[in-house]
């Protein structure tokens, strides 16, 4: 029996403790993180600030909703960038989401506009974003607003 041959036959055959660590090795630093995002985590930045909230809905779609009401948030056709177009009787149906705490500064997508009221709201992508006073499930559009999604 030639020992040189059966170390290599040993080290070959799968069974040597050194191979076997550097493969769980590998598999860890390339396929662990990974498996470590479960099915239900967004597929992108969920950053958001204290008033909204990230919510999946049971057709799996991601949407924000005002937190801690849980209504959901929409984005309305007419406003231009970081400019409010819905005021008085437009307001009343769709309220701004606004600033609960003066101390909430801007985070991710999320940027803080001034109203012409002096209030200040928050604006996701640079658009002003609203709640719906009545909110109807299932209703992803209406009067030019649309739910706002990431």
């Amino acid at each position: 029996m030639n020992y040189t041959n059966d170390k290599y036959r040993y080290l070959i055959s799968g069974r040597c403790p050194i191979r076997i660590t550097i493969c769980a090795l590998l598999f860890c630093l390339f396929v662990g993180p990974l498996a470590a995002q479960s099915a239900d985590d967004p597929p992108f930045s969920a950053e958001h600030p204290a008033d909204a909230a990230l919510f999946q809905e049971a057709d799996g779609t991601w949407v924000f909703m005002d937190f801690p009401s849980g209504s959901r948030l929409f984005v309305y056709d007419e406003d231009a960038p970081g400019k409010s177009a819905c005021t008085g009787g437009c307001a009343s149906a769709w309220p701004p989401l606004v600033v609960s705490d003066d101390s909430l500064k801007p985070v991710g997508n999320w940027t803080v506009i001034v109203r012409d009221d002096g209030n200040k709201q928050w604006a996701y992508k640079d658009q002003p974003v609203y709640r719906r006073f009545h909110d109807l499930p299932g209703e992803v559009q209406a009067d030019g607003f649309h739910l706002l999604r990431p």
